[in-house]
């Protein structure tokens, strides 16, 4: 419901980091805050609830990956899988390594992952060098 309501009130965000990493499995963490990127330059929003946290990315970091789900009828816009573990490897140092590890490795583990794919929004998030050595070491 808290996806909901924040997608409502800010029609602009996409769901992002811990809160993405837990809408796809990818983390045993269950984050007490929505996290919501919005693109760098637009006003943080008033929002009173559900809890949420805001990230301001580039407008090329913002627009890539961008998925849009439907949960209870409902249009949500959430980053895919790759770019949700591209995003963590960026905020690794204020998310913690250990969850954004874990994110990887389930993530290494789905038969639907994509390299491909996850090197492309590496390149965007600025992180392609630090990927590819942590996917090596995993893989």
């Amino acid at each position: 419901q808290g996806y909901i309501d924040l997608a409502q009130a800010v029609p602009d965000g996409v769901i992002c980091l811990l809160s993405a990493l837990s809408y796809y499995e990818l983390t045993t963490f269950n984050p007490s805050v929505i996290s919501m990127a919005l693109c760098r330059g637009r006003r943080r929003p008033e929002v009173e609830y559900p809890p949420v946290e805001f990230y301001y990315f580039s407008t090329k970091q913002f627009k890539a990956g961008i998925n849009k789900i439907k949960i209870k009828a409902h249009k949500i816009i959430i980053y895919c899988p790759e770019k949700t573990i591209c995003d963590c490897f960026r905020y690794r140092n204020k998310l913690g390594l250990d969850i954004v590890k874990e994110g990887l490795s389930e993530y290494l583990k789905r038969k639907d992952r994509d390299l491909e794919r996850l090197f492309e929004y590496a390149e965007i998030c600025k992180v392609k060098k630090l990927m590819e050595i942590w996917v090596n070491a995993m893989v």
